[in-house]
């Protein structure tokens, strides 16, 4: 979901934005790591 918003954005304003803030909630510590490498990269892919 975040990364079709970031296309969307990127097609309405001709750009990707300059500064992305990413709350994210229910990810307990064992696992905390793995969503966040998982999710960072997903980001840092859309905006290619």
């Amino acid at each position: 979901m975040s990364t079709d918003l970031l296309k969307l954005f990127a097609q309405r304003n001709g750009c990707f934005p300059n500064k992305i803030v990413f709350y994210r909630d229910g990810v307990d510590d064992g696992h905390f790591q793995k969503v966040l490498d998982h999710e960072i990269r997903s980001l840092q892919n859309a905006c290619k």
